[in-house]
């Protein structure tokens, strides 16, 4: 008996009047009273990250970029790269590009730092990208090509910084006459994680401290991502439920970047997901939960944790 859940991509977006980010399922530190924001899974092909914010205030605003690809690995080797950009819309779309370092929080939440210091990991000052403003019309595409500029000796291990596209005109209040309405039309600032290797690295990644606790929503799965060596892990996250020797998979979270020692991460389990997994492990009878965390195939340095919690009852 196999059981599978959509999967979905941890993603970094922003938007552009919040300076606290959110990967995907988390929106900490954003407006939710006025603005309500979806992101949808990527598209298993092209990996294309398609954005959608819905105004409260008025009518839906729809601020479509489709973005490939949404991860950039660069090394010694090779140390350039480029990112397309394609308009899908119908209107013209101009971005102001910048390097930028966000700082994540052994909670997993990013944070801009304007001035990064010597002991953080930071490649801001080693990226250089063109163009550094682009104006997309619509159906076409650009290309943002970037390379990392020699660094010093010791500038070893693996560094990272963020590509960001801020619209140029991040907010504008229209005033809709006939309606006598005032609409809010909001934009999404995207940043592209950049990450360059320099020299021998290794990477050794466990789990620990797996819980399950019931909230409003559901069930909220958390674990400690643990990181002994000195290169930055990225890869996908499951939760399966192995009921009688049988693997059921629950959720499926593909994407999970962690740049420190230790990170703690949480899954949401829908309370119809929850009901649904209780039926089909009979009421989590003799059921053990599995999460492993494994790097894509393609990945330089591979990796493959996992961690089980036993006896259930929930």
């Amino acid at each position: 008996m196999t059981s599978k859940a959509p999967g979905h991509q941890e993603l970094f977006f922003a938007l552009s009047s919040v300076d606290r980010s959110a990967g995907f399922l988390n929106t900490a530190g954003m407006k939710t009273k006025k603005i309500s924001l979806s992101l949808f899974s990527c598209h298993s092909a092209l990996g294309l990250a398609l954005v959608l914010i819905s105004v409260i205030t008025g009518r839906p605003v729809q601020a479509n970029l489709q973005v490939f690809p949404t991860r950039i690995f660069l090394s010694e080797k090779s140390a350039s790269s480029h990112v397309t950009l394609k308009n899908p819309t119908n209107e013209t779309l101009k971005f102001r590009i910048s390097a930028a370092f966000y700082k994540m929080s052994v909670s997993g939440e990013m944070s801009k730092v304007e001035k990064p210091t010597e002991a953080d990991p930071a490649l801001t000052n080693y990226l250089q990208f063109s163009p550094k403003t682009i104006s997309i019309g619509p159906g076409e595409t650009q290309v943002v090509r970037m390379m990392v500029k020699k660094t010093p000796a010791d500038f070893l291990g693996d560094h990272y910084a963020h590509l960001h596209f801020e619209p140029m005109d991040s907010t504008a209040i229209k005033k809709e006459k006939e309606a006598a309405t005032m609409v809010l039309q909001g934009r999404v600032a995207i940043a592209i994680p950049v990450v360059y290797r320099k020299g021998a690295t290794d990477l050794q990644i466990s789990l620990d401290q797996m819980s399950l606790k019931k909230n409003k929503e559901g069930v909220n799965v958390n674990v400690l991502i643990k990181n002994s060596g000195k290169s930055f892990s990225y890869g996908d996250i499951v939760l399966r439920a192995i009921h009688k020797g049988q693997p059921i998979e629950v959720r499926k979270v593909t994407g999970i970047s962690s740049y420190l020692p230790q990170r703690q991460w949480n899954l949401q389990i829908p309370q119809a997901r929850w009901t649904e997994l209780k039926k089909e492990t009979e009421d989590l009878k003799d059921t053990t939960f599995l999460l492993t965390y494994s790097s894509n195939p393609d990945e330089e340095k591979a990796f493959a944790a996992k961690v089980e919690l036993k006896n259930v009852s929930l």
